[in-house]
Order: structure tokens, then sequence, then C-alpha cells
């Protein structure tokens, strides 16, 4: 599926906090505690509100507006500090500049101190954040946590650490990534050293993933899934979106963004069925996901992305070379291509 930008995200994407009270949400909360205490709580557009007044309830409000000198200061020590050989004192420089920054502020690519403590490998750093309360589970504007850069960037004590405080090893990127697929797809650096950093990532993560399968999905979500479905056959499509979204909040499950890319098809919201048909075909893996594929190279069709559809149906079709329904969808996006070549 690619491999993870290098330190800075570079796609833009709505944040939770802006997005989910929308039918066009595209990033589920990180909350599942409280999306439990909603279900079955009456109208799903009013529940997913109510989650989304929570975590901003959490959070104190949009965290970019206190990104400042402070928190830029954190984050250049924090890189100075893993590049080796540091000053004497710039360890003392960092937690007394720790001690008055803001744990929960964003910069403007969505990246919390937490996410660049985990990036660089600092553990002292990670826990100190999560002392002062910083969301274990943030997101950047590509979708991705703290944990998954952790393992991206080979750092198995932070890893540690975070899985330690409740990180949800579940939550992908925007392409479907989940931490474990990061740690797996990881290129930072060579040595032996790294190769078995790397290996200690995918280890403890395969072990909370197995963890995770055995015990099957969570029975709100399954609740939220089946209420989603009803009001798809109604042609509820806000309202299926609203009961997907609640239940992506309990897990990321292809499934549930394969569902909601569908609705978004029905209401003419291309973007966000592209940007959902797409993680679900991530998340299915090698397996692969023959609705979601169909919805994703579809969406990319409608927006004029002729080179995404292709794609999309290229690795669908090695995976379901016999559908009929790919296999007529990649006619039109021939079709299409001729008729811009004949204008």
């Amino acid at each position: 599926v690619g491999e993870l930008p290098p330190l800075q995200a570079v796609v833009g994407a709505r944040t939770p906090l802006e997005s989910l009270t929308m039918p066009n949400s595209t990033m589920p909360s990180s909350n599942p505690a409280a999306a439990t205490a909603l279900v079955g709580g009456g109208d799903v557009l009013q529940q997913l509100q109510a989650l989304q007044l929570a975590e901003k309830a959490a959070t104190g409000g949009d965290p970019r507006r206190h990104w400042g000198e402070n928190e830029r200061l954190v984050r250049d020590l924090l890189e100075e500090l893993s590049q080796g050989s540091p000053e004497p004192d710039q360890r003392e420089d960092l937690v007394e500049a720790l001690s008055t920054a803001d744990a929960m502020a964003v910069d403007g690519d969505g990246f919390g101190l937490l996410h660049y403590a985990a990036m660089y490998g600092d553990a002292d750093a990670v826990s100190t954040l999560i002392r002062r309360r910083a969301n274990v589970n943030c997101r950047t504007k590509v979708h991705e946590t703290p944990l998954q850069l952790a393992a991206y960037y080979r750092q198995p004590e932070v890893c540690a650490v975070l899985l330690t405080h409740r990180a949800r090893s579940d939550l992908a990127d925007w392409q479907g990534r989940t931490a474990l697929a990061a740690a797996k797809a990881s290129k930072c650096g060579r040595s032996g050293e790294d190769s078995d950093a790397q290996a200690r990532c995918v280890n403890l993560l395969e072990e909370v993933d197995a963890k995770l399968r055995a015990a099957g999905p969570p029975a709100a979500l399954e609740e939220l899934r089946t209420q989603g479905n009803g009001f798809f056959k109604k042609k509820s499509y806000a309202d299926a979106v609203a009961a997907y979204s609640l239940g992506l909040a309990h897990s990321e499950d292809a499934g549930l963004y394969a569902n909601r890319a569908a609705c978004y098809l029905e209401m003419g919201k291309h973007m966000e069925a592209k940007l959902d048909a797409k993680k679900a075909v991530g998340l299915a893996g090698d397996a692969g996901h023959l609705k979601a594929s169909w919805r994703l190279a579809k969406s990319c069709l409608t927006l004029g992305e002729l080179d995404g559809a292709d794609e999309a149906l290229s690795e669908a079709l090695a995976k379901f070379p016999e559908d009929a329904a790919l296999r007529q969808l990649r006619n039109e996006v021939t079709l299409e291509r001729r008729r811009r070549l004949s204008t």
C-alpha cells in the first residue's frame, strides 16, 4: 500500500472534532467507551453529536489554538535528542519545556507532541505527556496515531508504553494501515539493531492483534452495524452514516468503512466515499474487499481520477478476476479515457 511519509503528513482531511457531527465524517471517534454509552440512546445523529461534544470537552476545545512557542521548543528538543550525543543540559531543557507545554495541542499538520515524542522514540517524554492527559489515540490529518508512528519508526519501548496506556492498535491511517502494518512496512534503518527493533515492534503488535481477533468484534459494533444496514435499506443514508460512524468508534472495521462508502455514493459525496473505500481496502489486507474496491474505483471515476480508478480495479481484479461488476466498471473507465482523447 505504499510507504508512510517520512515525517510530515501531506494529505488534508477533516479532524474528528470538525467532522463528527456531519454525515460526511471520514474519521471515527477514538473513544469507544463514550460510544458504548450512547448505543440505543435515541436518534443516531444526536448520539453522534453527543459523542463529538464529549470529545471536544475532553480536549478543551480546538487544540490547534494552543500550539505555540513552547510546543515548538518541545518538538525541536525531541528531534535534537533523537540525533544522539545530546548536550548535557538538553534533557533538562526538555523536562522544563514539557512542564509548560500544552500536552493536547496540535500543529498545522495535526501532529501533537505525543506524535513527535513517539516518532523520535522518547519514552520518558511519552510517559510525561500521557500523565499530562495527552490523548494516546490522537490522529494527524491523515489519521496516524502515535502508536502507528512509533511502530513505523521502530520504537518498541514507546510502543509498549502506549499500549500499556490503552493505545488502540486497531486504528488505521487514511490508507487502512494499522500500527502492525506500519511496523511490517517500515524501511527506517538497515542495521542489525534497527532490524531487531522492527522485529520487537512487530512481535508486540502481533500479540495484541491476536488478542483482539480472539475477543471478536464488540457487541455494540454489531448492533450499530445492524442499525446502519436498516437505515440504508430505508434509504435514510445520513442516519446510516451516523450509525456506522458510531460503530467505528469501537473498532476500525473494514466492513463498516465499506458500508459508509456506499452511503456516501448514494448521497453524491464521492470524495468521502473514496476515502472510506480506500481505508476499507487497506484494512482488508491481502484478502481484499470486493465491494470496497468497486466503490473506490467508482468514486475515483466520478471524481475524474481515472488513474486512481484503474489502480483500484487492477488490484481488485487480481484478487477477484471473474467479478462481472469490476469488469463492467473497467470498461466504463476505458470508455471515459477514449472520450477524453476524442475531445
